[in-house]
């Protein structure tokens, strides 16, 4: 399961470098006049052996990557605030959403290791239709124009504690939206999440469309993106000014892919399925990772991957090979895996042409993967690459986990 558009879009403007919107007067960097409230302290594919049931299974050695705390502010009971125009015709899918996640167990599971408590929500019915185009500063322009004239709440803190709002845009199939110059489902699996800063806010938002995808529904589409970019702004709801919960070494490959909560489980299936949401987000468990089992929760079964050695980046000159070596993991004996390779198209990137010394893995194998740097090219370049371990299930969609290796050039 190859997503090799959406890496770093949910931290666009940080994790990837500064891409703030400027030209804009109502956009400034003023200082942050938020409320911040802190947080408190099966059958195997045909020609793949099946892995025999063992009593005496031990699981592989392996190691995981762990979000880090870069003590920013946690929201602990978010009001999702559900913003749709009058011509989207998911108006009522999505102003479920929120009201169905609030009581979920998924949100009881995944949001009390990172200090999100609860969630509140409330409705915002745009009586305008959506433009046939919009963008990212045109989003902004617009949710601070209706927190200006009190069309959204939170625009005029009374003194009082105020709610931690996020406000959640959602975008009719319909209308193009662009981001960083690109189109939004180019480039992300139904949204984002950034701050809106400026006029003395500074405010979560995000923006969310149901992107098509092959045999999945509007709903599965809008769960998933919603589910994901909820988690993600309450655990890291000012990402460029005040990042919370996070990957954010740029030698740690992860975090090109996105380095939040929610992104470190994104290129996973199956996803959490739950009441009538299917495919909820999992999310990334520090305690989870440190117990050596599946990071991804809630976890949905059997756990299976390949863990990549040097974990971090590797710094290789052009027209080096580079090897890493693989070494597959599961947390019960399940089928032998199929491996695959290949190189993300991130920005200044290569395709390193990776090669695979076999194509399956089991707990306990080893193998090696091979990264080449073109000659000429230039410093300052990397290759971020994707290995996936796929095992059909019988399900609509196979089991899949994904797999980083990092090669910079000096």
């Amino acid at each position: 399961m190859r997503r090799t558009g959406w890496v770093c879009l949910a931290a666009f403007f940080a994790a990837c470098g500064d891409r703030r919107v400027t030209g804009d007067p109502g956009l400034g960097t003023g200082p942050s006049m938020a409320p911040r409230r802190l947080r408190p302290s099966v059958a195997p594919p045909a020609g793949i052996v099946a892995w025999p049931p063992d009593a005496g299974f031990v699981e592989a050695a392996h190691s995981l990557p762990l979000m880090t705390d870069l003590g920013g502010p946690v929201l602990d009971r978010p009001v999702a605030v559900t913003i749709t125009f009058a011509n989207d015709p998911d108006r009522a899918l999505d102003e479920a959403l929120a009201g169905f996640l609030s009581t979920s167990t998924w949100l009881a599971t995944v949001g009390p290791e990172y200090g999100v408590l609860g969630l509140d929500h409330l409705e915002v019915e745009l009586p305008q239709d959506a433009p046939s185009r919009l963008s990212d500063l045109s989003a902004q322009r617009l949710l601070q124009s209706l927190l200006a004239s009190g069309e959204l709440p939170g625009g005029a803190p009374d003194g009082g504690v105020a709610p931690e709002y996020v406000y959640l845009l959602y975008v009719p199939k319909r209308t193009a939206f662009d981001v960083s110059g690109q189109p939004l489902c180019d480039v992300s699996s139904g949204g984002y999440h950034f701050e809106l800063i400026g006029a003395g806010l500074d405010v979560p938002y995000a923006v969310l469309k149901a992107c098509a995808s092959p045999g999945a529904t509007d709903g599965e589409l809008l769960a998933r993106a919603a589910s994901h970019e909820l988690i993600g702004a309450a655990t890291d709801p000012y990402p460029f000014s005040n990042p919370a919960w996070r990957i954010f070494d740029l030698q740690n490959p992860y975090a090109y892919f996105g380095g939040e909560v929610g992104d470190l489980c994104e290129n996973l299936s199956p996803q959490w399925q739950e009441g009538a949401f299917q495919k909820l987000q999992r999310v990334w468990s520090n305690a989870a990772a440190k117990a050596g089992g599946d990071p991804c929760r809630p976890a949905v079964g059997s756990y299976f991957g390949a863990g990549v050695s040097p974990a971090t980046a590797v710094q290789a000159p052009a027209g080096s090979t580079i090897h890493f070596q693989l070494t597959g993991w599961s947390t019960a004996p399940v089928p032998n895996w199929r491996l695959s390779a290949y190189s993300f198209p991130l920005a200044g990137s290569f395709d390193g042409a990776p090669t695979l010394s076999r194509d399956t893995l089991a707990d306990g194998d080893s193998a090696d993967l091979t990264v080449t740097v073109p000659r000429g090219t230039p410093s300052g370049s990397m290759a971020l690459i994707g290995v996936d371990s796929t095992q059909a299930t019988g399900a609509p969609q196979p089991a899949v986990t994904t797999a980083l290796a990092l090669v910079i050039v000096p």
